[in-house]
């Protein structure tokens, strides 16, 4: 009795210390007791610790989600959710509008717009222009360079672009050429100018003289013809051509003056002198005069046989250049001179 008493004294101070259930499973489950309503101690069956976590977002506050509590994603506004199969939440965005596509064209055309919250085209009115803008005008207008003008207010507006002396008007569909005619000895109009015989400068025609023509413009050739004798020896005194050796201008007496008259061109300057004798080098000098005044306006001396730089002698209305050789002896024989000119 004693060794039984000893040993269920001992089975009970074991009880109070450690308690043995069965079948709770290996020692890698982790196993739960829990009391059901009939004060019955069993094992939870789950497979696991309690889970808990914090859910937060953009606003609002934060939430702790329990072990066994439901998350609950909602959609908002036009979003929407849709819990599938395999764990899975659809997010979705809303269609808000039932607008169609509009394809318009013609005098049709995109008159409102009406948008949404979220900005979505919501509505799409169209509407059509009445007015085919066809038919007659209102109102036209010319004015002319006269400051003349003629107009219609009312009806098709016909009107004519007639070409003037000179002018031509041609039209091809909806464009008008305005040309001008080629001039002729009874019709004004568009001509051209041989460079040989005109010189044309800002819309100036001028005609050349024969030494332009033949020369270019560069040189105007003395002949015997444009000396004249001054007065010097006489009345009775005059110069001549020699046609034999030496052949040349003669003066009449040994002292006295050959002049040569040149015309300078309009639009040139005489810039340069060469009177050519039979190797005397007769003294010469330029003068400026002028048609409609008396006197005489020195522009330079030298010898003949040696080009003479005079002070240039510009064109004008009234002037002219004189080139007088002093002569010293019957003897001499004058032959002719170049007189260079150029543009102003």
């Amino acid at each position: 009795m004693k060794w039984i008493g000893q040993h269920i004294w001992s089975f009970i101070s074991r009880f109070r210390s450690d308690v043995y259930l069965e079948d709770l499973g290996t020692s890698t489950e982790t196993n739960i007791l829990v009391v059901d309503s009939d004060g019955l101690v069993t094992k939870n069956t789950g497979a696991g610790d309690d889970m808990a976590f914090t859910l937060t977002g953009d606003s609002g506050s934060n939430q702790t989600i329990d072990d066994g509590s439901t998350l609950d994603i909602a959609g908002g506004n036009a979003i929407s959710t849709v819990v599938g199969a395999t764990d899975t939440v659809t997010v979705n965005h809303d269609d808000t509008s039932s607008q169609a596509s509009v394809d318009n064209s013609g005098r049709t055309f995109v008159q409102d717009i009406t948008l949404d919250t979220y900005g979505h085209v919501t509505g799409i009115t169209s509407a059509t222009d009445a007015d085919t803008y066809t038919g007659d005008i209102t109102g036209v207008t010319f004015t002319t360079d006269d400051a003349e003008t003629i107009s219609d207010t009312a009806g098709s507006a016909d009107f004519i672009i007639a070409g003037g002396e000179g002018i031509d008007t041609t039209s091809a569909g909806e464009e008008i050429t305005i040309t001008g005619e080629l001039a002729s000895s009874s019709n004004k109009g568009v001509a051209s100018f041989e460079a040989d015989e005109f010189t044309v400068a800002s819309g100036v025609v001028n005609l050349k003289n024969a030494v332009q023509r033949v020369y270019g413009a560069t040189t105007i050739k003395l002949l015997p013809t444009d000396f004249l004798p001054n007065e010097d020896a006489g009345a009775g005194k005059t110069m001549t051509f020699d046609d034999t050796a030496p052949t040349g201008m003669k003066p009449g007496a040994a002292a006295m003056e050959l002049v040569a008259i040149v015309d300078i061109p309009e639009g040139k300057k005489a810039t340069h002198i060469d009177i050519y004798d039979n190797s005397h080098n007769l003294g010469i000098e330029a003068f400026e005069m002028n048609i409609n005044a008396s006197g005489l306006t020195s522009k330079g001396s030298g010898n003949a046989n040696t080009q003479l730089d005079i002070t240039d002698v510009n064109a004008t209305a009234t002037n002219y250049l004189a080139i007088v050789v002093t002569t010293t002896a019957t003897t001499n024989r004058v032959w002719g001179g170049l007189v260079t000119i150029a543009d102003q």
